[in-house]
């Protein structure tokens, strides 16, 4: 079973929207993780996507998710116009 959360930048107030855009750069900016260690059988995954001029996804495990990427996650996570929803 797999979560999906979102949160649309057009939403939120200046100051939100400017934060995600700051958080957003690391996946923007960053180079395509390593091809991850083998991977073990409890070990979460995840998917980032961030729409800007276009779309990035970056893919990660737990051991090769870096620590800006894990606060954008975090800030999302915590915010309050953030949508979930499980996916197949």
């Amino acid at each position: 079973m797999a979560t999906e959360t979102s949160l649309d930048a057009t939403a939120l107030s200046a100051a939100d929207a400017a934060a995600l855009r700051e958080h957003a750069r690391a996946v923007l900016a960053g180079a395509p993780p390593p091809a991850p260690p083998p991977r073990r059988p409890d070990e979460l995954r995840y998917r980032v996507r961030v729409h800007d001029r276009e779309a990035v996804e970056r893919s990660y495990t737990e051991a090769t998710l870096p620590e800006d990427v894990r606060r954008l996650i975090a800030w999302v996570d915590e915010h309050p116009q953030r949508e979930d929803r499980l996916v197949r």
